[in-house]
């Protein structure tokens, strides 16, 4: 395992990337449509933006939900849409 990717580097997400990333992993995210905060937070913690979540999917080992309740089924709805459309087959695991 190399990378893994948070979903959604906020709060809580931002220090969890932040300690993966103290054990030299890579850690990476999507940030579209996110926040000015939740970018700060991301980029204090080294947490690295990609472009879309289909290049987040296809560039990690393990995604991370760390999110608020009512969005996870959005979130596993986005996700499963990037794992079909690249074929890409990274460990989910959500925080509930």
């Amino acid at each position: 395992m190399h990378t893994v990717a948070i979903l959604s580097p906020g709060d809580m997400g931002h220090a969890v990337g932040q300690l993966l990333r103290e054990h030299e992993l890579r850690v990476v995210t999507c940030l579209a449509g996110r926040s000015a905060r939740t970018r700060a937070l991301s980029e204090k913690a080294g947490i690295v933006d990609l472009s879309s979540m289909e290049e987040m999917v296809s560039q990690s080992d393990v995604i991370l939900s760390i999110t608020v309740s009512e969005v996870v089924p959005d979130v596993c709805r986005m996700v499963a849409g990037a794992m079909h459309a690249t074929g890409a087959k990274p460990l989910f695991g959500d925080d509930r």
